[in-house]
């Protein structure tokens, strides 16, 4: 796997895509026409018209319980916040200015009580966007569906794959967070703003370009047999879900049958034969 490519270059993402897949005849004229916004266009106008793919909870199914207090926390969240836990552990914790750090931590490095769990699994797991995306789903607010958007490039910015051992240290990149994130958060939300105005096609480049770089990451950490237990569980589920949600990807069948498979070599280990 070469999971070294820059992130935010645009035209390598074109060879991921199976321009012959059903409905993708807009997005192959594209890229015969050479123009990279052209294609982001007819990227997103498939996969908001012509894609079957649908997350286990879609926007129509439920409507979100938001409150006040939900709006307050949203507007926290739009201003570069993250929330403990969403709503199970009390009020967001803010970053300072307008550079998002993907590696804060309220914890001064050197103190007795500091750990890199605050990163995995405050930051690193970005519960905090199914605020803006239930938020943005009761009152159609673009404001909320911006802050997205732009936290999601920054995401995409500032945290290129990366495969160096993440044990020690404040990163975004550990398997089990990765897993949760392609599970949960990103599609929960995906499905949410995919048809906002502030949803651009470059937006929805970069989306998609994240979801293959993160898949190709679980991959590489289930390519380790030995590992078994409810990391590789969920690891599995994050990697079957991306396969599933985006189809039109040349890889997408692989990391579906590795999932599959993966997990039912798993299930020999975790559960007793009766």
């Amino acid at each position: 796997l070469d999971l070294k490519m820059p992130v935010m270059d645009g035209f390598e993402m074109i060879a991921e895509l199976n321009l012959d897949a059903p409905g993708m005849d807009k997005v192959k004229a594209a890229v015969q026409g050479g123009q990279l916004p052209a294609i982001e266009a007819a990227y997103l106008d498939y996969r908001q018209h012509v894609s079957t793919a649908k997350w286990t909870n879609m926007p129509g199914d439920t409507a979100p319980k938001v409150t006040d207090q939900t709006i307050a926390l949203a507007d926290q969240i739009a201003h570069n916040s993250v929330s403990l836990g969403v709503y199970r552990y009390g009020p967001p914790v803010t970053f300072m200015g307008d550079d998002f750090n993907w590696k804060y931590n309220p914890v001064p490095h050197g103190d007795s009580a500091y750990s890199n769990e605050f990163t995995y699994c405050v930051v690193s797991r970005t519960e905090s966007w199914q605020v803006l995306a239930n938020v943005y789903q009761s009152t159609h607010d673009e404001k909320y569906a911006q802050a997205w958007v732009k936290q999601l490039e920054d995401f995409a910015a500032k945290n290129p794959v990366d495969l160096t051992p993440w044990y020690g240290k404040a990163t975004v990149w550990r398997t089990l967070d990765t897993s949760l994130r392609m599970k949960v958060s990103w599609p929960y939300c995906y499905f949410r703003f995919l048809n906002s105005p502030s949803f651009t096609p470059e937006a929805q480049w970069v989306y998609a370009k994240m979801m293959r770089d993160q898949a190709n990451f679980l991959v590489a950490g289930l390519q380790d047999q030995n590992r078994t237990g409810n990391w590789v569980t969920n690891e599995c589920a994050g990697l079957d879900t991306v396969g599933v949600l985006f189809p039109e990807m040349k890889t997408a069948e692989k990391w579906r049958n590795t999932a599959v498979q993966r997990l039912t070599l798993d299930s020999t280990r975790t559960f007793e034969p009766d």
